[in-house]
């Protein structure tokens, strides 16, 4: 009379007759299943189910769990697939696929002799599939780990350089590394310093179409971008921290280009505030080049300062004036006044510094002279 053992031998005896088509179709189902092992050669993945399913039989028809042996072959497997870039989530849920559809194999060429032996086999089964899928997430882990630091070390080293001035061969190869076309354009993005959360702002800004560098730079965040909606950027960045200011860069082409657009964003940074928390350089260039050559050009204004602090109704005109598309009406309603009002405080401006505030040249010595900082505070 037939043993238990030997029942379950020859069922999964019968399970490994036709392995190599059988792990083709299971293959099959894992890909169409997780799109995301499009990115693993099939014939490569064919191989890899075809090892899992021999090892799943082979554990239940010995009826036995894994050695240290072959828990380390699927830890091996969790490297490989992290090191191809497939999700651990994905790699889990192929594993139960695998798992999943070969036991319906089992169960479709159990004998009505062999199928009262099917409980404890499909315990055991499940059993061995909590052994080694830890090992697979562990294993996993450690490499995507190790690529996220690589790849962040290739960041820093690449804003680093560029911000040097560094522009030769090596910078084009980190960049190219990184996934950048050093031939197009580039964007930047500059922020306030952000600690707390980067690495979460990170990840979601990565989600977004393109390519993206996010990295701490001195007292900032300097993100460069390209193919990238820098206004979704924007808004990204700020709903995850809300308080943030940023300034936007123009669109450079090349390196060159990618140096250059990270010195507007710090530029534009340099003028933004709580009420206008995102400025663009190449909107508010004017006001960021006045603010960053304000020490040079202090002594046109310095007759203006002690005004700028007796008069901060006229200072307050000066500005909404400008950052309401030079409209006397416009800059009125952003001040709650009347237009009559506006008007006149524009030209008391006039009378009282001799800086017409309704030409070029008179606002932009009005904007120096009535930026806060001008005295260094």
């Amino acid at each position: 009379m037939k043993s238990a053992q030997m029942y379950t031998a020859d069922l999964c005896s019968r399970a490994l007759a036709d392995q190599e088509a059988i792990a083709q179709a299971i293959t099959r189902k894992i890909r169409f299943e997780v799109p995301a092992y499009g990115v693993v050669p099939f014939e490569d993945h064919v191989q890899h189910v075809g090892e899992q399913q021999f090892q799943t039989v082979t554990l239940l028809g010995e009826r036995r769990t894994p050695t240290a042996v072959e828990v380390g072959r699927a830890a091996a497997l969790g490297r490989l697939r992290a090191a191809q870039g497939v999700s651990v989530e994905a790699v889990i849920g192929a594993f139960f696929i695998g798992s999943r559809e070969t036991w319906k194999l089992l169960d479709k060429l159990a004998t009505p002799e062999e199928r009262p032996y099917l409980p404890e086999l499909v315990t055991l089964m499940w059993e061995n599939v909590g052994l080694l899928t830890p090992a697979i997430a562990e294993a996993h882990a450690s490499v995507s780990q190790a690529a996220v630091g690589r790849e962040v070390v290739l960041q820093q080293r690449l804003v680093d350089r560029l911000m040097a001035g560094s522009l030769g061969a090596e910078t084009g190869e980190i960049a190219t590394a990184l996934g950048f076309d050093v031939n197009a354009t580039f964007s930047a993005i500059v922020t306030d310093t952000v600690t707390e959360d980067l690495m979460t702002v990170r990840s979601v800004v990565s989600a977004l179409p393109g390519t993206a560098v996010l990295i701490l730079h001195e007292d900032t965040v300097v993100a460069l971008t390209q193919r990238t909606d820098l206004t979704r950027f924007a808004a990204r960045f700020r709903e995850r921290l809300p308080a943030v200011r940023l300034g936007v860069g123009i669109d450079r082409r090349g390196l060159e280009g990618a140096a250059e657009s990270i010195v507007d964003a710090r530029l534009a940074l340099a003028i933004a505030t709580s009420e206008q928390p995102v400025r663009l350089f190449a909107t508010g260039w004017w006001e960021a080049l006045l603010r960053s050559e304000r020490e040079r050009l202090l002594p046109l204004v310095v007759e203006g300062r002690e005004l700028v602090a007796e008069k901060p109704h006229l200072v307050e005109a000066v500005r909404s004036f400008a950052q309401s598309g030079f409209s006397v009406t416009l800059s009125a309603n952003a001040l709650h006044v009347h237009p009559n009002t506006m008007a006149y405080r524009l030209e008391r401006w006039k009378d009282l510094t001799g800086w017409d505030a309704r030409t070029f040249d008179g606002l932009m010595i009005s904007l120096l002279a009535a930026d806060s900082r001008i005295d260094g505070n």
